[in-house]
């Protein structure tokens, strides 16, 4: 999972935090995996402290927060192979500054703990409650709100199953931890409220998920490969989802339209315009016609 170390200074990123616990955790293994014999290299003093000295250079440089230089230690990550104009070549070449931070990447209990971490991120939105809408906001808008007494009834994880619909969670909370409950509240919304589930031949399901039914669905849309009237439920609110997210469904976030939406839009123009995203991207258009969710989908156990 991709950690990030923030260039803004009021800001920190999930990096330095987690490889302070695996520092207090295993201090031998840390400095094995990330510093050279003088202890050069990188370092975190803090859940919020992350540096780096170069063991070659001359200047003994430390980049930091503190130091405000993290951005030049980014253009020096850059630099290293400028010169090389064959990125084939170029992307094969070790990177001393990262190397460090490859090789933990490699190392079986620093993997254990990226486990652990996604873990708890995933049981942490499986267990809070969808935002609900503030009708008597923005009547004519779909208006969400964080504010308690607005929470839908019922947890993220009774309608999100199944490990296709968990992993459009965990993905998107990695990238915005701040939107997924806005957006699955929309998306709930317009699964009760919007859909035609006369003209789709389904019963229309209840709001409790505890009781859509594990029959068989009566109109798959693959009738080789049938699955059950409570995972074809989820398929619909798992495209909703997705739609919201990659379509830019327009959600408001406590009062203020997403500033995401724009960029949203501008990524998906540009996935449009490469080979390997485009693949994607249909992917996700053709989401409504999958057919290989499990048919008695359940909570993975770690």
């Amino acid at each position: 999972m991709q950690k990030t170390v923030s260039l803004d200074p009021n800001k920190v990123g999930k990096l330095p935090p987690q490889l302070w616990t695996f520092k207090q955790a295993e201090p031998t293994r840390f400095a094995c995996l990330l510093q050279n014999a003088a202890g050069k290299g990188w370092d975190v003093t803090g859940s919020s402290t992350i540096t780096y000295t170069d063991p070659d250079a001359t200047d003994k440089m430390v980049y930091s927060r503190r130091n405000n230089n993290l951005g030049d230690l980014r253009n020096k990550i850059r630099n290293l192979h400028k010169g090389d104009q064959n990125l084939a070549v170029k992307g094969r070449k070790k990177n001393s500054i990262l190397d460090p931070l490859v090789r933990r990447g490699q190392d079986e209990a620093f993997q254990e703990r990226q486990l652990l971490a996604a873990r708890d991120r995933l049981h942490g939105v499986l267990d809070a409650y969808p935002y609900g809408r503030d009708t008597s906001q923005f009547t004519k808008k779909q208006y969400y709100t964080n504010e308690a007494t607005y929470f839908q009834k019922f947890r993220v994880g009774a309608y999100f199953q199944s490990d296709i619909g968990q992993v459009f969670l965990l993905n998107h909370h990695v990238n915005r931890p701040g939107q997924p409950l806005y957006y699955v509240g929309a998306a709930l919304d317009t699964f009760f409220d919007n859909l035609p589930w006369a003209t789709l031949g389904l019963p229309t399901p209840a709001r409790d998920p505890a009781t859509w039914p594990t029959t068989p669905d009566p109109h798959p849309t693959n009738p080789r490969r049938p699955i059950s009237l409570r995972a074809r439920y989820e398929r619909e609110l798992i495209w909703l989802y997705a739609q919201s997210l990659y379509d830019v469904m327009p959600v408001y976030l406590d009062g203020a339209v997403n500033k995401q939406k724009y960029l949203y839009e501008e990524i998906i123009n540009k996935i449009k315009q490469k080979t390997r995203d485009v693949r994607q991207y249909d992917y996700l258009k053709k989401m409504r016609d999958m057919s290989w969710l499990p048919a008695t989908p359940a909570r993975p156990s770690f």
